[in-house]
């Protein structure tokens, strides 16, 4: 089962300094890491990165509208040969 650890915001004592601690999915021992509005996630550091797929239903489905026309399409010209 996966771990999930939420990020925070780190403030350094007597500084200005400041910063984001990513979230943390660990899953059989391997962690992975999310930042907000990112559309990437990190491999046990911030050398590996796999990209999130973010499209959505309504972009998808216009997809596969336009995919189906043209496959009606050439269904017609297959016919016609």
């Amino acid at each position: 089962m996966p771990t999930f650890i939420n990020d925070f915001i780190h403030i350094a004592d007597k500084t200005i300094l400041s910063y984001v601690e990513p979230h943390k999915i660990i899953i059989k021992g391997i962690t992975f890491l999310a930042f907000n509005y990112s559309n990437e996630i990190y491999i046990k550091n911030l050398s590996q990165k796999i990209k999130i797929l973010t499209e959505n239903n309504d972009a998808l489905k216009i997809k596969v509208k336009s995919l189906k026309k043209k496959i009606d399409k050439q269904e017609d010209e297959i016919d016609d040969l």
